[in-house]
This record gives structure tokens, C-alpha cells and sequence, in this order.
């Protein structure tokens, strides 16, 4: 049941995608309840069989283009290392030479090197807005592609149907439909498969750890076969079957999104997330906030004696050592940063090591034994912070991360009231973050790596064994 499933469902997809499929739905529903009575007039049959097609087949399209669109920006930031270890050129204006922060810093490199690497680093972030914004103007524009195409069809319906056709009652009067219907209803089924086909071979090579690819995919299979089945009943002229063919393409849509919305706890939950998004800003496939699913993560959080929580409170602790581990190799870290890409988590490791970077390049600046210190020192220090804010904590930025608005809060104005920058203003964001990555990312990234080592062993016992 949905409801029992918020953690997975609701993150996976942002609360528009629900109220589309909720909407489908409730339309394929109400639409067999009035066929059934002989209550449903021709013209609003018609309408509804103009809506369901870009309600069912839109969202898919666009789930497709922006996982392929965020896999693509992620895979530009992990491409010349720019998430895994954020370098910081500082200019040390007094010494008059140039000093890196950074935990992969090869001293011997030349000057040469590192502007080549700056080179690159702003090359490759240039390449990742460019990405992010044309994936933000295709979504606009199959947005009201899928929007006029109903409209200029209801208004050529009006217009070219006999009115008295359209205000008759009962769905034995409704068929034969008119022709125009039927040219749009085939018309419908070839242009909303072509795009369906789009969006599973727009999907086909995007790898992400929450299996979006394989619900995509999975929908717009069901969508297809659905398709085929339009054209057999319209072939064979078994329309009073067409009612039932929508609603069971709309369950079997909501079994795939886990989104059953015939149940009414179900409506009052995708309305009680609606109210709440302005209070928490979910992003596309964010963390899953229980490692828990079903119904056993939420009596479970009731229900729970002095002994479990013991033993979640060892888990908690155990599960922060391990990313500690985990985060102290320069192998882990890279690793783990391509989990959180495929994640759509990026951000929160990325966060994590720039503020890393931060308080060695505080370290270096004001350092007791640095002879030569002025004010540029600390110039660049107020810099590199109002970067980080502007990058990861201003709320709208490019790679905002998941913190409470109170922190946010707090971190603005020690950075405007304060004349010296402290070393530690984002230490209490960097934590959270960090708990957020071993509570959610890491146990699915230890998850993901043991299925790996699992699938290699399988694979390797499979070649010992030879066939006799």
C-alpha cells in the first residue's frame, strides 16, 4: 500500500508525477462507474478518452529525461574528479604563491598542472549547467506539448462533432463513435507508443541505485501492451471492453509506482505531502529516510523496547565507523561518490569533502608559523565560505543540500555578522550530512556491494564448473 510506502514511492518521484497518476486514475475509475449506470455522456466519454493518453504516457517521458538528464550532469562532475576531491587554489598574496588545498595534492606538479586542472574543473562544471539546463527546457517543452495537444483537440471536437451526439446519454449511444474519434484514438495509440519506445531507449543505459530505470521501464512496457490491446478491441469493435482496458492499465500502473489511489488514506497522504513540500524541499529521488520499508518501519518506530533501541543505537555507531573507514581511502571515497551519484545524493558528498578542503585552507592561512599573514588571507577565507554557501547551502543552489532551514539560517549570519570567518561555521551542517550518508547512502552502498561480490562469486563458480 502506498501509504506504507512513503519512503520508496513518494521520493522516487516528485509530488506533480503523483497528482498526474492519482488524477489518471481517478478518471479510468470514475469513467467505468458511469459506463456501468449508462450515466456517462458521449462527450465527456470523449473527453476523458482525449485525457488518459498524455496523463499515462507523459510522466514516464519526463521521469526519462530527467533521470537520463541528472545521470548525465553527475557523470560530468565525476569525470575529471571534481566531486570526489574538490580542489582549492588558495593565493597566499603575501608570499606571492600559489598554495593547494586538497587531499589528493601532488606537490611535486608544476603551476602548469594546476591551472590544467582548473581548466578542466570549470570546463566540466560549465558542461554540467549546460546539461542540467537543457534537460530543464526539453522537460518545459513536453510539458506543454502534452498540454496543448488535448486542448486543440477538445476545441476540434466541439467543433466537428455533432452536438447532438456529444450531449447523448449512455455509452450505447456513444458508439459508433465519429470518425474524427477515431482517427484520434489510432493517431493517439501511434504517437504515445513512439514516445513510450523514446523513453525506454532514452533510459536503457542509465544506471541508478533506487531502480527508477526499472520502474520506467516496467510502465511504459505495461503501456505498450496496452496499446496493442486498443487496437485489437477497436479492430474487432469490442468497445464496451475499452472502460475496463483504462482502469486495469491504471492498476496495473499503481501496483508498478507502488500508488494505489482506490484507497482513501492514500488520497489524504499524497494531499498531506503536497501541503508539507513547502516545508521540506524533497528533490528528485532523494535519500530514503528509513532503511526500514513497509509496514514493519512504521509500527516499528512505535512499538520499539528499551533493547532495539539499544541495538539501533549500536547500528547508528557502527554504521559511522564504517563511513569513516570507508571515507579515510582515496578508493572508498571515490567509490562511495559514485554511489551517491547514481543516488542523486551527489551533493551531500561533495558538501562533505569542500568543507573538508575549508578547514585545511583555514589551517594553512593561519597558521602560527606563516610569518607573512595580511588581510587578503582572510579576504580568501570569506570567499571560499561564501562560495560554499552559495553553492550548497543558499536555498535554490545548484547543489543544495538537505539541511534544516534553521541551519541554514545560522550559517547566513555568522557569515554576515562576523568580521573573521570561524573555521568551524559549517561544522554542524557538514555533521548532519554526514549522519544523513551513514543512516541512508552507505548502508545501501554496503547493500549494492555485497549483491556485486555475490553476482562475482556466482559467476566465478559458473566457470569452474564444467559440463561433463
Amino acid at each position: 500500500m502506498w501509504t506504507k510506502r512513503e519512503d520508496v514511492s513518494f521520493k522516487k518521484r516528485n509530488t506533480n508525477m503523483i497528482l498526474v497518476c492519482s488524477i489518471a486514475s481517478w478518471i479510468a475509475y470514475l469513467n467505468l462507474i458511469f459506463s456501468l449506470w449508462d450515466f456517462a455522456i458521449c462527450g465527456i466519454y470523449y473527453t476523458i478518452f482525449i485525457l488518459l493518453p498524455p496523463l499515462t504516457v507523459g510522466p514516464q517521458l519526463l521521469r526519462g529525461v530527467t533521470l537520463w538528464g541528472m545521470l548525465e550532469h553527475n557523470k560530468l562532475i565525476l569525470k575529471h574528479g571534481e566531486t570526489a576531491h574538490l580542489r582549492r587554489t588558495i593565493h597566499h598574496s603575501s608570499l606571492d604563491v600559489v598554495q593547494e588545498v586538497s587531499s589528493k595534492l601532488d606537490e611535486e606538479s608544476g603551476r602548469v598542472e594546476e591551472n590544467a586542472n582548473e581548466s578542466l574543473k570549470r570546463s566540466a562544471k560549465w558542461q554540467a549547467k549546460e546539461t542540467r539546463r537543457k534537460m530543464k527546457l526539453t522537460v518545459k517543452v513536453i510539458k506543454c506539448v502534452l498540454i496543448c495537444i488535448p486542448l486543440i483537440l477538445f476545441t476540434l471536437m466541439l467543433s466537428l462533432s455533432p452536438q447532438d451526439h456529444l450531449q447523448a446519454t449512455g455509452m450505447s449511444q456513444c458508439f459508433p463513435e465519429p470518425d474524427f474519434i477515431v482517427h484520434i484514438g489510432r493517431g493517439f495509440a501511434i504517437f504515445f507508443t513512439i514516445l513510450a519506445i523514446i523513453s525506454m531507449v532514452l533510459v536503457r543505459h542509465c544506471n541508478d541505485a533506487l531502480g527508477i530505470r526499472r520502474e520506467i521501464t516496467r510502465n511504459i512496457v505495461i503501456l505498450l501492451g496496452f496499446n496493442v490491446t486498443y487496437f485489437v478491441l477497436t479492430a474487432l469493435k469490442h468497445h464496451h471492453f475499452l472502460m475496463i482496458l483504462y482502469v486495469l492499465q491504471q492498476m496495473l500502473l499503481s501496483i508498478s509506482m507502488i500508488l494505489i489511489p482506490c484507497y482513501f488514506s492514500s488520497g489524504s497522504s499524497v494531499l498531506s505531502q503536497i501541503k508539507s513540500r513547502s516545508k521540506t524541499q524533497l528533490g528528485y529521488g532523494r535519500p530514503i529516510p528509513n532503511i526500514q520499508t513497509g509496514r514493519a518501519s512504521i509500527i516499528g518506530a512505535k512499538q520499539r523496547t528499551p533493547m532495539e533501541k539499544e541495538r539501533e543505537r549500536e547500528m547508528t555507531m557502527s554504521l559511522d565507523a564504517g563511513l569513516c573507514v570507508l571515507l579515510s581511502s582515496d578508493s572508498g571515497l571515490e567509490n562511495f561518490t559514485e554511489h551517491c551519484a547514481m543516488e542523486f545524493s551527489v551533493e551531500n558528498i561533495r558538501f562533505w569533502c569542500v568543507v573538508s578542503d575549508f578547514h585545511k585552507a583555514v589551517d594553512i592561512l593561519r597558521a602560527p608559523t606563516c610569518e607573512d599573514k595580511s588581510e587578503h588571507d582572510e579576504t580568501d577565507i570569506r570567499t571560499f565560505a561564501e562560495e560554499i554557501f552559495d553553492t550548497y547551502v543558499r536555498p535554490g543552489a545548484e547543489m543544495e543540500i538537505n539541511i534544516s532551514s534553521d541551519q541554514r539560517m545560522k550559517i547566513k549570519e555568522q557569515l554576515s555578522n562576523s568580521a573573521t570567518i570561524d573555521k568551524g561555521v559549517f561544522d554542524s551542517a557538514q555533521r548532519e550530512i554526514y549522519a544523513l550518508m551513514s543512516r541512508h547512502s552507505y548502508p545501501r552502498f554496503l547493500a549494492l556491494k555485497n549483491n556485486k561480490e555475490l553476482d562475482e562469486e556466482k559467476k566465478r563458480n559458473q566457470k569452474k564448473v564444467t559440463p561433463t
